[in-house]
């Protein structure tokens, strides 16, 4: 790979960023609507009030492609340990602080006399399970503490699976393959069913095998773009644009024909969908320079933190009205307004005062500059 390649790998996708902020809001919508039971603008919002919940499988699709196009390179794949690490400093202080965060809230509002807020699993076990961050992969009895940290857990696994698999050599990249295909194969002959209630093919945890499948479509749309199977020089600037906005809409559509528990065809057509969203915006001229604008990138950078303190949110709104007396309308849109601009405000901070520096305590150490300067971040 020459120095052209590495600038434009290591370069961020703006436009990304801010798809991953928008669709942050988007599960953020889907929390306020089934925790509070309030659905404010239902008319705008009603896509994401039915299944806002299938967005969390955008950002399996574009983690797996994000994490491809960073640590599949030849100057990084090989460094396990130093890239494993920098997923622990990427993910957990933010899920440490949250984590905690929850389990005093939760306790103070069980304490006074309440019942727990929408996740009751608060036990020594599940805080285990989330304090290592393997809350979500099938250990568990259900959601815990801060629940919508279960994607954060199977994302984890699955990109350590991940980062292992690149490490290695083709011809043991080739037995991992086969070898899970064969124990899939297996598990299937031996469970006659490919989905039963929260388990596929008998045994593997749904939610950690929903993430495999949207971060695999992420691994091979960045391998195809990289190879340039994706491209399309002679489409006009207009058509690309029209393109990708079409198939935002159809996203968007498809969401509104949801309901609250999807099927499988529906979490394996937004997976779909995902991967062609990132596609066509990655291609298009207009809707990647709106995507571009400083407001929206900026909602991405903060966006870990709005999926990750947008429940410690809605939990210390409960314990604040249950120790004031306090009731709120959260179907009145002055305290929707209220609750976003707190969340987007708080997260602001936890993304400066938590994310940032956690992430600079715990990243292997980077050599001096002279050293590495056509290193990727």
């Amino acid at each position: 790979m020459d120095s052209t390649e590495v600038q434009s790998e290591s370069a961020r996708i703006k436009a990304f960023d801010s798809l991953r902020g928008l669709a942050a809001l988007g599960v953020v919508l889907w929390h306020y609507g089934a925790h509070f039971k309030a659905h404010p603008f239902i008319e705008v919002f009603t896509p994401f009030y039915r299944a806002g919940y299938l967005l969390v499988d955008f950002f399996f699709v574009l983690s797996g492609y994000v994490i491809t196009r960073a640590y599949w390179t030849d100057r990084r794949r090989f460094k396990l340990g130093k890239n494993i690490r920098s997923r622990i400093a990427r993910l957990y202080p933010l899920h440490f602080f949250t984590l905690v965060a929850v389990a005093i809230l939760q306790w103070q509002l069980t304490s006074h006399g309440d019942a727990a807020f929408i996740y009751t699993l608060n036990n020594g076990y599940h805080f285990l399970l989330n304090l290592v961050m393997i809350n979500g992969i099938g250990l568990q009895d259900g959601y815990s503490f801060n629940g919508p940290a279960w994607s954060i857990s199977t994302e984890f696994v699955v990109n350590v699976a991940f980062l292992a698999f690149i490490a290695s050599s083709l011809i043991l990249r080739g037995t991992y393959l086969v070898f899970g295909l064969a124990t899939a194969l297996l598990l299937f002959t031996s469970s006659h069913t490919l989905v039963n209630g929260d388990r596929v093919l008998g045994h593997l945890d749904a939610q950690l095998v929903r993430c495999m499948l949207g971060f695999g479509m992420g691994v091979l749309l960045q391998l195809a773009h990289r190879h340039g199977w994706i491209h399309a020089p002679g489409m006009r600037a207009w058509a690309r644009d029209l393109l990708a906005m079409a198939i935002i809409i159809t996203f968007i559509v498809f969401m509104n024909t949801q309901r609250p528990h999807a099927t499988i065809i529906s979490y394996l057509a937004v997976i779909v969908l995902s991967a062609f969203t990132l596609a066509a915006v990655y291609q298009s001229i207009g809707v990647k320079k709106l995507l571009e604008v400083r407001p929206l990138v900026f909602l991405g950078e903060i966006s870990y933190s709005i999926y990750l303190v947008h429940f410690p949110l809605q939990l210390l709104f409960v314990v604040i009205c249950s120790y004031s007396g306090l009731s709120l309308d959260y179907q009145n849109v002055v305290v929707m307004a209220l609750y976003f601009v707190i969340l987007v405000a708080l997260s602001s901070l936890t993304y400066r005062y938590i994310e940032q520096p956690g992430q600079a305590f715990l990243s292997p150490r980077r050599r001096p500059a002279s050293e590495s300067a056509a290193a990727i971040s």
